[in-house]
């Protein structure tokens, strides 16, 4: 057992200076959207897709049309037609029941620049040649008159003599300036900002503004952030730690064991941990969701959801390292972390991810985001204790 142990520890050591992860099994990967301006509808292009999938534009739900394992086709709600939204750029939302939701960007209203030209397809097969007609008999040549006579050319007029130009005027005194007009009315609004391209207008706060202006995160005001560049929702960790969930001093684990009794590696390791069962469980009023055996569970007694949402999740690998944000002081060793302060407190060290560690094929182990100068991606063993964050799908 100690030498098989010895190798497994060995294999994930060299994992973790691996440069990316690869998404987890199952979950819907959206390729392309596409506005059909004139049938109202949105075609989505993708892989992993199932039959009943639920698609959200913003806070308009879509009907679903048809749906393949590689593209949906929903339609516009009819009181919501493509021509009614406001030029820019809108948040897709794809998920299927028990699945993590998938995220994408629409652009409504706006044409890119011509793309470049095709290459030309193969010529076709020459036709077969027509008969060929009668020709008809040549005609006589008809004789050539005599040429005419050329006329004199005319005698050149005379150019008349150029007038004297007249003497300037003088310059009369300016005269006094007229009183100030009262302020005009105020417009009725609702005109959209001028952008620079590749700048756009996006609607923020009830309010077009240029995307550019958006700030990256909004702090909520309810113990939540919302990231206005992928439109999730994160958890803002608190530092009073008096025994709520959200501590930021709070570490879990993913699996409550990973070897079973006979000390072999258990392949699966399913989420048994403190990750699931207090974390999520906590945010979600009890309620958390195992992903190994695709089912919901209840722990606690009915207790309110965290900020009134019970939808909450561990982050993908990309997902958490999406906050993730190097700055010349953020270390372990300085005590800052890697991430916006927006965001609230923040331990400078490993949080858990959902992905597993598929690079090695060893999902007993599971990828984390190191918030200080070390290398990212990073794994662990998933009955270690690391610190962790929660996020949703703002809607």
């Amino acid at each position: 057992m100690i030498k098989h142990l010895a190798q497994l520890f060995s294999l994930l050591a060299f994992v973790a200076l691996l440069p990316a992860e690869a998404p987890a099994a199952g979950l819907p990967l959206v390729i392309s959207a596409t506005v059909n301006y004139s049938t109202a509808t949105l075609t989505i292009s993708g892989q992993n897709f199932g039959s009943n999938p639920v698609v959200t534009l913003d806070n308009s739900n879509f009907t679903t049309v048809s749906a393949s394992a590689s593209q949906i086709v929903a339609s516009f709600p009819s009181s919501s037609p493509p021509s009614s939204f406001a030029p820019g750029t809108y948040f897709l939302t794809l998920q299927y029941r028990n699945q993590l939701p998938s995220i994408f960007t629409v652009d409504i209203g706006a044409n890119g620049p011509q793309g470049p030209q095709g290459v030309a397809g193969p010529a076709g097969s020459q036709g077969p040649q027509g008969a060929l007609g009668l020709t008809g008999a040549q005609g006589g040549v008809g004789p050539m008159g005599p040429p005419g006579p050329m006329g004199p050319a005319g005698a050149a007029g005379a150019m008349g003599a150029t007038g004297a130009t007249g003497a300037q005027g003088l310059q009369g005194q300016p005269g006094l300036a007229g009183a100030v007009g009262p302020p005009g009315p105020a417009g009725a609004g609702g005109g959209l900002p001028t952008c620079t391209a590749p700048d756009v207008a996006v609607l923020y706060n009830g309010a077009f503004v240029c995307k550019s202006t958006v700030p990256r995160y909004t702090d909520n005001g309810d113990g939540t952030v919302t990231d206005n560049q992928t439109g999730l929702m994160w958890e803002m960790p608190t530092s009073a730690c008096t025994g709520e969930v959200t501590c930021v001093n709070n570490q879990y684990t993913w699996s409550a064991t990973i070897i079973d009794s006979a000390g072999v590696p258990i392949p699966d390791s399913v989420a048994d941990g403190t990750l699931f069962t207090d974390f999520i469980s906590g945010l979600n009023g009890g309620d958390y969701f195992n992903p190994a055996s695709q089912q919901f569970f209840n722990t606690l007694a009915a207790t309110p959801c965290f900020a009134k949402y019970c939808d909450w999740r561990i982050p993908t690998y990309a997902e958490l390292f999406s906050i993730y944000t190097k700055n010349v002081v953020c270390s372990s060793l300085s005590g800052f972390p890697c991430i916006d302060p927006t965001l609230g407190p923040t331990q400078p060290a490993a949080y858990w991810s959902f992905s597993y560690n598929a690079i090695s094929n060893t999902p007993f182990g599971s990828l984390a985001v190191q918030f200080n100068n070390g290398v990212n991606p990073t794994s662990a063993f998933k009955n270690t204790n690391l610190y962790a964050r929660a996020v949703r799908t703002a809607r």
